[in-house]
């Protein structure tokens, strides 16, 4: 009887298993359904309204198909102006791809020697591209080929309070020269 049973929940787990993989695939297939929530003026009433998909899948990427080690964790992408794009991988480490997902470089450590595991953004601007290195306090300021150019810290300055802590996690340049972190 005992063995029954075993086998029993054997084939029923295994149906589970493979009833799991069936409705996987064919919701990746299926396309989704968006809806707005509409209430009317003074959030009297209300009902749900079909909108169009905001995007249609038209690439998948992953590191095989780049033909780059595998990812810790994609912290942040970003791209430059000739289409570039910049991928910051949590453990120091920046993929970059042209136009047409081929590999251009991999960027590891900043300058030779600055570490930057644990950041949390990327930002190009012209030529010169910004890491938000959050776990160290600091903004790595380098060339695209990854040359240090400058390191960016909190600012000594009676206005920011003493218990403030300075954890970047996004920086953007506008055409002013002004950087916002």
């Amino acid at each position: 009887m005992k063995r029954i049973l075993c086998r029993l929940s054997a084939v029923i787990l295994a149906l589970c298993l493979l009833a799991g993989c069936v409705v996987a695939v064919s919701a990746a297939t299926v396309p989704t359904e968006t809806y707005a929530y509409w209430t009317e003026v003074g959030g009297a009433g209300g009902k749900s309204v079909y909108t169009k998909n905001l995007y249609n899948v038209k690439t998948v990427l992953d590191a095989s198909s780049m033909g780059v080690a595998n990812f810790s964790q994609i912290m942040s992408i970003c791209t430059d102006d000739n289409q570039n794009l910049y991928i910051l991988d949590d453990e120091s480490r920046i993929v970059v791809l042209d136009s047409n997902y081929n590999l251009v470089r991999e960027i590891g450590l900043i300058g030779g020697t600055e570490s930057y595991s644990g950041s949390r953004g990327i930002y190009v601007y012209g030529n010169l591209l910004y890491i938000c290195h959050t776990e160290g306090a600091r903004v790595l300021q380098a060339d695209l080929e990854g040359n240090l150019l400058d390191i960016i810290t909190l600012p000594d300055s009676p206005l920011i309070p003493e218990e403030f802590k300075f954890e970047p996690i996004r920086i953007v340049q506008d055409d002013q020269g002004y950087i916002y972190v």
